[in-house]
């Protein structure tokens, strides 16, 4: 696993803060990374940052201060690694980071990458509705309204399974193109596929309650809230192909707010796996 791809921030186990971890290869990276910023000189700065820092392609005291500071604020966590930092802390942090690796990208160096990675997961462990931990444990930092939406949902997604409704056909195709063949395999296993989603319900349900589950309880979610979004859209007449929800309103305009809460919960827990 590369520097970029390594996980090295963490929600500590309360939420109340997050857990810097530095392996040395990203460590070396990060404190190259800040001598070379301090000793570039003024010639090479302005001519290739031009359009980035300045409109008028000058590069002014103000300029050197605020790059120095904010290889001040990086440089204040990554000395003192491991450690454990506070929410204000760390919303300054993930604001260097992203500051230090635009300045980087400029140069098209690659530690730009490194950077942005770093202050992702820094963003992520401080606000992301899923923030993972040190252990296999996820913590699910949601608002009251969104767990009322979702326990909602999964009531009426319950239901719909239960009573075969058509707005959860698609969470069970067919895997056959003959009809018959279709039915066959319909009749073997359409009660236990919706047992198992039933099952997944539950532990979401408990996850939600608790405020944190597992590395099992992430995959049952993922599954549930994708489920909920292809009921909704089935209800909306949202195909795979034209996912075009705002086009609908009326009667429908809730309707189409939950799909898209539930699409927004779904992009935040692929990017918290992705960068997590």
């Amino acid at each position: 696993m590369s520097s970029t791809d390594a996980r090295l921030v963490f929600a500590t186990p309360d939420g109340t803060g997050i857990e810097v971890f530095l392996p040395d290869d990203a460590r070396a990276v990060i404190e190259t990374t800040l001598r070379r910023e301090r000793t570039r000189t003024h010639e090479r700065l302005v001519v290739r940052s031009r359009d980035l820092l300045l409109p008028s392609g000058r590069r002014t005291r103000r300029t050197d201060e605020l790059i120095g500071e904010i290889c001040d604020e990086v440089e204040a966590v990554v000395a003192s690694t491991p450690t454990t930092i506070d929410p204000t802390t760390a919303d300054r942090l993930a604001a260097a980071l992203e500051g230090l690796a635009t300045v980087r990208a400029a140069y098209q160096e690659p530690d730009a990458d490194l950077l942005r990675s770093f202050a992702a997961q820094v963003e992520l462990a401080t606000h992301g509705l899923f923030r993972p931990t040190r252990t296999t444990t996820w913590l699910l930092c949601w608002p009251a309204e969104l767990v009322e939406v979702l326990d909602t949902e999964l009531a009426r997604l319950t239901r719909a399974m239960e009573s075969d409704d058509a707005t959860v056909a698609r969470l069970f195709p067919a895997p056959h193109l003959d009809p018959e063949l279709a039915e066959g395999w319909d009749a073997l296993m359409r009660r236990s596929l919706v047992e198992r989603r039933l099952e997944a319900i539950v532990e979401v349900r408990a996850a939600v309650e608790d405020g944190h589950t597992d590395e099992d309880g992430v995959a049952a979610l993922l599954r549930t809230v994708n489920d909920l979004r292809l009921m909704i859209g089935t209800e909306l007449g949202i195909s795979e192909d034209d996912d075009t929800a705002r086009r609908r309103g009326g009667a429908d305009r809730e309707r189409v707010d939950i799909y898209e809460v539930f699409g927004f919960v779904l992009s935040r827990l692929l990017d918290a796996l992705d960068i997590g």
